[in-house]
């Protein structure tokens, strides 16, 4: 297959990958909300919004809840896991498993839609929203429906195939062994990952929002259900504010990276550095999105954007990767004192 062959079935199929994985579900929480709000005046002022274990409702609240989380979440989850791959897969990126992301976009979708709008229409004619039934069957429809949209969409959807070939490593930047050679690097979140970020607040946010105005339904008042979502909350942030900048030094003793907040924090010694090398990172693509994170096939990264990055293999095969400018500067000064240590 020539490079041209390549680059046109890749272009296709992150084309495929924007209109199934994107467009469609986007387009189909919307008629989903919409059909919600039609039965909106077939229902009670308040409704059942939340149940128990043995599938009796057990927390109420306004009926516009269902078609406002419906564009909530239906819409907010595509675009926080499938936009940054459809509008961020570039052609030389190593891989692009678009599939998965197609897939878990399709069952979240079609989970909450079939749920929602199922649990909203089976209080349609009801006096009063105590009488919803059991919403255990329903659980089980939508889960089933979601599965099959799922694999659907696995099917539909094809990878894009890799492009390019793997860059040369740097050359390594002569250390002598008395001297002293420091490079400094601040790594910050793109553009781009702090929306998906504010997005995840965003979704964090209304779902403490709707745990309250479950409770305050049930029991006049806040409750458990919303001390948990507001901690869940607070965790979301904190864990947003721990990953928006991290410090990174190469030294005489190794490679060290942490976060402005201090943590969390890594320090690779010399000695434990098998190689040294600059590779083109895509955050969702091989890691599943910005932060500090761990990926199968990808190890650990400290992943603030998309492209140049510092990967560091260690002598027993774990990989660390950071997205940082002048990357290669970094690679070479490691492999220079590298080589300093072998002398």
């Amino acid at each position: 297959m020539t490079a041209t062959s390549v680059l046109e079935e890749r272009d296709r199929a992150i084309r495929r990958f924007r209109i199934v994985a994107l467009a469609a579900p986007i387009v189909g929480s919307a008629i989903f909300a919409i059909a919600q709000l039609a039965m909106l005046p077939g229902v009670p002022d308040v409704v059942a919004i939340h149940w128990g274990a043995d599938g009796r409702p057990d927390g109420f609240g306004p009926a516009w809840t269902f078609p406002a989380l419906s564009i909530a979440l239906g819409i907010g989850l595509t675009l926080l896991i499938a936009a940054p791959v459809a509008l961020g897969a570039r052609p030389e990126a190593s891989r692009v498993p678009l599939r998965v992301s197609a897939a878990v976009v399709w069952f979240l979708v079609v989970f909450l839609a079939v749920l929602s709008t199922g649990a909203l229409a089976a209080q349609v004619g009801l006096a009063a929203a105590g009488h919803s039934p059991d919403i255990l069957p329903l659980l089980g429809i939508s889960a089933l429906l979601a599965a099959v949209a799922s694999l659907i969409a696995w099917l539909i959807v094809r990878d894009a195939p890799a492009v390019g070939k793997t860059p040369e490593p740097p050359a390594a930047v002569p250390v002598r062994p008395a001297e002293r050679a420091v490079w400094l690097q601040t790594a910050t979140v793109s553009r781009t990952g702090l929306v998906v970020l504010g997005l995840a607040l965003i979704v964090a946010l209304g779902s403490a929002a709707a745990a309250a105005v479950a409770e305050i339904g049930r029991i006049g008042a806040p409750g458990a259900g919303s001390v948990i979502s507001v901690g869940v909350t607070l965790l979301v942030m904190l864990a947003v504010a721990t990953t928006i900048v991290f410090r990174v030094r190469v030294d005489d003793e190794g490679l060290h990276v942490r976060s402005a907040m201090g943590w969390p924090r890594v320090s690779i010694p010399h000695g434990e550095i098998a190689r040294a090398e600059v590779v083109h990172v895509e955050p969702f693509a091989e890691y599943g999105g910005w932060g500090w994170r761990v990926a199968l096939g990808s190890g650990t990264g400290v992943v603030t954007r998309r492209g140049e990055g510092l990967r560091v293999t260690r002598n027993d095969g774990r990989t660390f990767t950071i997205t940082v400018d002048d990357a290669s500067t970094a690679a070479g000064l490691l492999r220079g004192f590298g080589e300093r240590k072998d002398e």
